[in-house]
């Protein structure tokens, strides 16, 4: 069993959005479960 706060977290995720036009996509997770995390990065040249 989960903790309280694992729960809360899972049920009220934070941070969650999508960059457009980004540079890099990674996931990870197992689709069965449905516990997926993906995560997108913007690189800007200077």
């Amino acid at each position: 069993m989960y903790s309280k706060k694992v729960m809360e977290q899972f049920q009220n995720p934070k941070n969650v959005g999508e960059i457009e036009g980004a540079d890099g996509i990674g996931e990870v997770g197992n689709p069965q479960c449905g516990d997926m995390m993906k995560i997108t990065i913007k690189v800007a040249a200077q």
